[in-house]
């Protein structure tokens, strides 16, 4: 599973593409934030709220999620 929970916000990384599972579909159920995470640190993601930041763009990756 290519996700992490921090403070009931969940984060899948930008490589995450698989199809949701039982398992994950759970994990989300317990969380009141869902980041599809841009940044290659979770704590910067954290910082940014996930927003475009131009100061940051050499740590975005794209978000490859499509399930």
């Amino acid at each position: 599973m290519s996700c992490e929970v921090v403070n009931n916000i969940i984060f899948f990384d930008s490589d995450f593409n698989k199809i949701l599972d039982n398992e994950i579909i759970q994990v989300i159920k317990l969380c009141d934030t869902i980041y599809f995470n841009n940044y290659y640190n979770i704590d910067l993601c954290l910082e940014k709220e996930n927003k475009y930041n131009y100061h940051y763009y050499n740590y975005k990756n794209k978000s490859k999620f499509n399930q």
